[in-house]
């Protein structure tokens, strides 16, 4: 009878100690929700982005974004409704970027930076919605796409594009 509680104990720490089967751990050693091991890359790169934006941004908008930052998670969205790129629910608390469309083929990069900082403005702001404060920090953030959509390239690139 102990033999089997013993079984079972380690069962059950096996289930809750391992990873789930949609998460991979990438080089930086953090861990995301992604179809593979490269997309999981992809969104470790969007990550790191968000917080060097941050600190490109006007200092109010860059203390409040590193704020929310520290407890977002980050996902790619997989599923296939062709009108949502990107959703940010509570804030900030989780952003998810879709990275490919419905037949497999990686988004261009301006349309996954600009999908990103569209996000990041919804945790810029204090409603719900796009507004217009809204409408004013996205226009902002959507004004660093450029210097962004190339940091994406080289990084793509060092990860096998």
């Amino acid at each position: 009878m102990n033999i089997i509680i013993i079984i079972f104990i380690i069962f059950l720490l096996f289930l809750i100690t391992r990873p789930c089967s949609v998460s991979y751990r990438t080089k930086s050693g953090r861990m995301y929700r992604a179809r593979n091991l490269h997309s999981a890359e992809l969104i470790d790169i969007l990550r790191d982005i968000s917080i060097h934006l941050s600190y490109s941004i006007n200092t109010e908008d860059g203390i409040l974004l590193r704020e929310r930052l520290q407890n977002t998670s980050f996902k790619e969205l997989v599923y296939n409704d062709p009108n949502i790129l990107g959703w940010n629910y509570d804030k900030g608390r989780e952003i998810g970027i879709k990275l490919y469309d419905s037949t497999g083929k990686l988004y261009p990069e301006t349309e996954i930076i600009s999908t990103l900082f569209h996000e990041l403005a919804h945790s810029l702001t204090r409603d719900r919605g796009h507004h217009i404060n809204w409408q004013v920090k996205d226009d902002y953030l959507q004004s660093f796409t450029p210097k962004y959509v190339n940091i994406l390239v080289l990084k793509t690139y060092d990860i096998g594009k």
